[in-house]
């Protein structure tokens, strides 16, 4: 019995391992940071004192609160030095940013790749594949937040901390995989443009990677909070085209801001033979609202008083550079002053802020 035991335990173990057909990893720690300009980053025998830091970083935490005009707005430096794991045959491999301040370029063994990115609150990503090699890679990023007449907002009520103030990420996919350089956004995208507590429609639209040849397909698996199977649906993808799935349930459990029932929807390429290449889960809430002159706001047909404030991404001593920790609290703080509703102020926010607000936890 417990050699039953042991082998069922090494079969659920395996089947797990098998199931991760993506790898995600954060890649926050040990970076090497320089605040100035540099005529030549990649020379080892220059003289330059780097700083250790661990990112989310940002170059403002100080001089923004001190008693001097203004604070530093310029040129500021990234290295860190890897080795990238071989998880697949012929694998891409990506170096996602949540966001850096305000124009960043990314060099792998001191190659330029890909253009500039412009913005200092939008999620970017590169494909750093071919510009690897074996052992070890120095990854470098430079960062400027000086001001820029051709990038808005040119001034605001808030301070443009510089820095990589937000999660990087290593993604390593097979060739074929849902789209990881889409400018940085999830390559699905959930609608659920029909709801009501008899039914609801969720139309999915996935960006894809394939080649010219074989028969690929999009398959989307709905499933409940405790993991229960409610709907599977897959379609037959085109090359070079966004692929297209759509279907409805019955009695949907609904999101609110009392009870924010999440279900989860996992989107995968599969072949006919029903290998997977690619999975990426996303939560999905089931939720209809309107605004009305005279009755106000309602929320599933409830009408609802909306309580709540604005929020900032900045913390003391911390700049915009706020970690997921702090993100978490803030939304928990929100929640226990009984708040239903949040303002986000004016810029994009990160994946764990998301997370945590749709959670209401």
């Amino acid at each position: 019995m417990q050699k039953l035991i042991k082998l069922l335990l090494l079969l659920t173990c395996f089947i797990g391992y098998t199931q991760q057909v993506r790898h995600t990893e954060t890649i926050n720690e040990s970076w090497s940071f320089y605040k100035g300009s540099l005529d030549n980053p990649f020379d080892k025998a220059a003289k330059v004192s780097w700083e250790k830091v661990t990112i989310p970083h940002s170059w403002n935490t100080e001089d923004i609160l001190d008693d001097k005009n203004g604070y530093y707005r310029g040129e500021a430096w990234y290295k860190k030095t890897m080795t990238i794991p071989q998880i697949y045959e012929n694998q891409q491999v990506f170096l996602l940013f949540e966001a850096a301040n305000q124009v960043a370029s990314l060099f792998v063994n001191g190659k330029p790749v890909g253009e500039d990115h412009i913005g200092g609150y939008t999620t970017f990503a590169r494909d750093i594949t071919s510009a690897l090699k074996e052992g070890g890679n120095e990854i470098v990023i430079r960062v400027d937040n000086s001001h820029n007449d051709e990038i808005v907002p040119q001034s605001a009520d808030f301070s443009f901390y510089g820095g990589i103030y937000r999660d990087v990420q290593l993604i390593i996919t097979k060739p074929i995989h849902f789209e990881v350089a889409n400018l940085g956004a999830n390559a699905i995208f959930v609608r659920t443009p029909e709801v009501s507590e008899a039914s609801a429609k969720i139309t999915v639209q996935s960006k894809l990677v394939r080649p010219k040849k074989g028969t690929y397909y999009t398959k989307q698996s709905l499933f409940t909070a405790d993991n229960k199977l409610v709907k599977e649906v897959k379609s037959r993808t085109s090359f070079q085209k966004d692929a297209h799935n759509s279907f409805s349930i019955a009695n949907p459990n609904l999101w609110s801001p009392e009870t924010p029932y999440l279900y989860k929807l996992v989107s995968e390429i599969v072949d006919k033979k029903g290998n997977v290449y690619d999975r990426v889960e996303n939560p999905v809430g089931f939720r209809w609202f309107n605004f009305d002159p005279k009755k106000g706001f309602s929320i599933n047909g409830k009408p609802t008083k909306l309580i709540g404030t604005c929020r900032h991404q900045d913390f003391l001593g911390k700049a915009n550079a706020v970690s997921d920790e702090i993100h978490r609290n803030d939304i928990k703080l929100l929640k226990d002053m009984g708040a239903n509703f949040l303002r986000i102020a004016t810029t994009h926010k990160t994946q764990q802020f998301w997370r945590c607000a749709i959670n209401w936890v």
